[in-house]
């Protein structure tokens, strides 16, 4: 790596989430005397052999900041190469590591937004021979692009939040049925930004990243444009059947951050990016939370933990205006419930007083009511579409 002048020269076009790339180096000490001269920091522990032989290490150990830039020789010349610009480093240091050492230096695109040219990397840099760890480096980067209309026509509409433009809303899945009408409705009134694995048709702008990942916080918000006035909390990790004690640790973990984690972790970007006269946290529930479905243990256990969460957030987010709901359908023939049978959809239809089935044109005008001015003192509660159902 460090006699190749040669970079990747991958396209916007080229990027999505998952891409990957590494390479391996060997460091010396004469690495390190170099590096010192350049950046000014001669500290002993690094440059003079003597000093650090006495000191906790044994001998010397290499600056952390050498390791940011090994991850920026990773970006700048391999992924994305050589139309990347960084916009900021987040690192985390473990072990010292020792000279001479071989490291290998790995990243993973975590976020991409295609709209807004840019993304965020994580990268480690660990022992190349039993992986231990050294290191570990977010990376938020932009794309430059040659200049055309059609881009900076997008950069004007997404990135500024001036006069006449449209209230942002994040939205979180939209693939499904009752997401993408969702995001259809919502569109016509807001910049639309949805985040998850797949980018639904209608949005204004997609961010691509997994929501069980470990940092997706942290790639989100450094991905999003200027101020929120709310988000729409829509994705799930669909609803596994069985009871609970024949669910796995990991599918409960799954629902039970989707419930928690994931909502804490809109409504903390929120407050970050809140404008004074409030906004919006809104989540899709399910009847299910209160009919107790044994046969969707794991799927009631979350969906009921989202509940009981977005109640406690809304006391927390109520001196900030910021109003905090939850949209509980009942039984809809879509998403999950998408192949249930004429019998089956019959059967739930029979139970409700009203008459009929909870169809998304009703969550649609639910969360519209929640997201309009009429909704701003109405924060901490269920709403429930059950159509007389207790």
């Amino acid at each position: 790596m460090s006699n190749d002048t040669t970079s990747a020269d991958l396209a916007a076009e080229d990027l999505r989430v998952g891409l990957a790339a590494d390479f391996v180096r060997t460091i010396e000490a004469e690495d390190l005397a170099a590096f010192g001269l350049l950046s000014g920091d001669l500290n002993p522990l690094h440059v003079d052999a003597d000093v650090a032989a006495d000191s906790q290490f044994g001998g010397q150990v290499t600056h952390g900041a050498f390791l940011v830039a090994m991850v920026s020789a990773l970006v700048g010349m391999k992924l994305p190469g050589r139309r990347v610009l960084v916009t900021g480093f987040n690192a985390r240091f473990g072990s010292p590591v020792r000279v001479p050492e071989t490291l290998r230096v790995s990243g993973t695109i975590v976020a991409w937004n295609t709209s807004l040219q840019s993304g965020r990397l994580a990268a480690r840099v660990q022992r190349a021979t039993d992986g231990e760890h050294f290191a570990e480096v977010g990376v938020s980067f932009t794309m430059q692009q040659a200049k055309s209309a059609g881009v900076q026509a997008v950069d004007k509409r997404v990135l500024a939040r001036g006069v006449g433009t449209q209230p942002r809303l994040l939205v979180t899945g939209g693939g499904g049925g009752l997401g993408r009408d969702l995001v259809k409705s919502l569109a016509e009134d807001f910049e639309v930004i949805t985040v998850g694995r797949q980018a639904p048709t209608g949005a204004t702008s997609h961010i691509s990243l997994d929501l069980l990942s470990d940092d997706w916080e942290l790639a989100l918000e450094e991905t999003l444009p200027g101020p929120l006035y709310g988000a729409l909390h829509v994705a799930w990790p669909g609803a596994p059947r069985g009871g609970l004690m024949s669910s796995s640790k990991e599918m409960r973990r799954q629902q039970l951050s989707f419930g928690t984690d994931v909502l804490i972790g809109l409504a903390q970007i929120l407050s970050r990016r809140i404008e004074p006269q409030g906004g919006r946290l809104i989540a899709i529930g399910s009847q299910v939370a209160h009919t107790r479905n044994v046969r969707l243990g794991a799927y009631v256990l979350g969906k009921s933990a989202l509940e009981t969460t977005m109640s406690l957030l809304a006391k927390e987010l109520a001196p900030l205006r910021i109003a905090c709901n939850v949209i509980s359908p009942g039984f809809m023939p879509v998403g999950i419930n998408s192949k249930s049978s004429n019998r089956e959809q019959l059967q739930e239809k029979a139970g409700v007083p009203m008459g009929r089935l909870c169809a998304t044109t009703d969550v649609v005008a639910a969360v519209r009511y929640l997201l309009g001015e009429g909704a701003e003192f109405h924060t901490g509660r269920v709403l429930a579409l059950w159509g007389g159902q207790e």
